[in-house]
């Protein structure tokens, strides 16, 4: 079966990986292990902060996360209605994490894609929640109305932080909700074509390659 959606995607460049390698942050992990590609797609691991002790400190997690009775991976939370959901209420008390990345991609209905990136250059901070399903953390990255530079291509985008709000985002307390219901500064676009399509296989098949047995819920719906 193939199916049309939209296909989360974020980015992570060279300047991601020498802030988070000489800046003041633990790891729970090799360095090595944090950044293995440079696209970050939905069951990928990706570096996430979060707020160990006193410390930020940077971990590798896996994006999505595991539906029940479902082979689909839902790697979006709705900043609007996060507090609500008996399911995520927990997370976003407890388990706040910031998702560093260069910036991310999204895909207008025509197929047009397009690239958003901080004006200034500097890294672009996704706010999201982590959790574990017993085996292992994944993370998920909350969504919030697009704002006028990215509400003509979709209507949702990532909640993003400014770097002087991550200890508010990431520290206990209730702090964390104003920038819950913030609206994202304003990002620069870059657009090219690239029609995206994903094929839906049966998890049982192994012979598929591990990225095309993946279904995701789309990162901004």
């Amino acid at each position: 079966m193939e199916v049309d959606i939209l296909c989360g995607r974020f980015f992570v460049g060279p300047e991601i990986i020498d802030f988070v390698k000489y800046s003041a942050i633990c790891f729970d992990t090799e360095f090595t292990e944090i950044f293995d590609s440079e696209d970050i797609y939905p069951s990928q691991m990706a570096c996430v902060l979060y707020k160990k002790e006193e410390s930020i400190t940077a971990i590798p997690l896996k994006w999505g996360f595991k539906i029940s009775c479902s082979p689909a991976l839902l790697i979006n939370i709705r900043a609007e209605t996060a507090l609500l959901k008996r399911t995520f209420v927990n997370a976003v008390h407890s388990r706040r994490c910031v998702i560093p990345a260069s910036g991310f991609y999204e895909w207008s209905s025509n197929g047009e894609k397009s690239k958003f990136f901080r004006k200034d250059s500097k890294p672009l901070y996704m706010a999201g929640i982590y959790e574990t399903d017993g085996y292992e953390d994944r993370f998920a990255v909350i969504t919030t109305s697009a704002n006028d530079s990215v509400e003509s291509v979709h209507v949702r985008m990532p909640l993003i932080i400014e770097n002087s709000q991550l200890n508010q985002w990431l520290n206990n307390g209730n702090a964390f909700e104003k920038v819950l219901n913030q609206k994202p500064i304003e990002l620069d676009r870059k657009t090219d074509y690239e029609q995206i399509r994903l094929i839906i296989v049966s998890t049982t098949k192994t012979s598929a390659p591990a990225a095309s047995r993946i279904l995701a819920c789309s990162l901004y719906t």
